[in-house]
């Protein structure tokens, strides 16, 4: 079977996701290939992408030249690793869309598209127990929200890694400055307001899901301030789920799966759902540094049927 391996465009191979399910699938002895998404390019009627193949286990360092074209629908499966450069997002999604025709995609275009922003999770109540939220890229209007009461967690809807996540109520001095600052100079961006969950303090967890199946999950407490992201300081830590956390996570786990989403990690403060993460969500290297498994080869033999 033949494996593509969608990703930023990067000098070193980093200790995560990619290396991890590289080395996984080449146990499983599968072709893999490694390409950069922002090389994805139409050549007369087939999607193409540069790359290098790779036949040997991968490490922590510099990586090859991706210099060499290959075909996506030459592959059964592309497991797409990062989005790349953020001005020809839309650009990629649509080559992505053509090759969807003919491949595989882990995930979907349409759970890249659609779950991993964080609207998602609003609008749909019957399924998800999500915070009280708003959006808009007007900051008087989310102003007026914070004035009238409580606490609240100001951040971008397609954000990663706890940057630019602010807690602020109407205590906060300088919380238009910080709205202003999330919409943009011309107000081009918009800001998602999300009441804040008080219990989170206790902590989050972090619930990795393959193909519809509970892989593992973990802790993460926050440390240095409101933010669980282990990127930000948060403290990470073994954990189980409790019976209603367990039947909650595989309802969403099937909700995903019929949804095209195959690899995702759930973000979680029962009974709360934080945020569905589809794009390489993090967390196998921090299993393992908790004691686990390597469960890299548990989410490719879940994946990969």
């Amino acid at each position: 079977m033949s494996l593509l391996f969608l990703i930023h465009n990067t000098h070193d191979i980093s200790d995560g996701n990619c290396l991890r399910l590289v080395n996984a699938a080449l146990q499983r002895d599968l072709s893999v290939v490694i390409a950069d998404i922002d090389t994805l390019s139409l050549h007369k009627h087939h999607i193409g992408a540069k790359g290098f193949t790779v036949s040997e286990p991968v490490s922590v360092g510099p990586r090859n030249e991706a210099s060499e074209l290959y075909f996506l629908s030459d592959f059964e499966t592309i497991w797409i690793l990062s989005l790349g450069k953020r001005d020809n997002f839309l650009d990629k999604i649509q080559l992505l869309r053509l090759a969807e025709k003919t491949t595989q995609l882990i995930n979907s275009v349409d759970s890249l598209m659609f779950l991993k922003s964080k609207y998602s999770l609003a609008v749909y109540p019957e399924k998800f127990n999500y915070p009280e939220s708003y959006a808009s890229n007007n900051p008087l209007e989310l102003l007026e929200i914070v004035e009238s009461g409580g606490d609240w967690i100001a951040k971008p809807p397609a954000g990663s890694f706890g940057r630019k996540v602010f807690f602020l109520n109407k205590q906060t001095t300088n919380r238009l400055a910080i709205l202003n600052l999330l919409a943009g100079s011309q107000s081009e961006q918009y800001t998602l307001l999300q009441r804040y969950v008080a219990e989170i303090s206790g902590g989050e967890k972090r619930v990795l899901i393959a193909n519809g199946s509970i892989i593992g999950q973990y802790l993460r407490t926050p440390a240095l301030d409101h933010r669980t992201n282990l990127m930000q300081g948060g403290i990470p830590s073994c954990c189980s789920l409790t019976i209603d956390e367990l039947n909650y996570c595989n309802q969403i786990a099937d909700y995903l799966q019929e949804n095209g989403a195959l690899f995702a990690g759930i973000d979680l403060v029962f009974p709360f759902i934080i945020e569905i993460n589809v794009l390489s969500p993090g967390g196998l290297a921090t299993l393992e540094a908790l004691g686990g498994p390597n469960h890299a080869n548990k989410v490719i033999n879940q994946v990969i049927q």
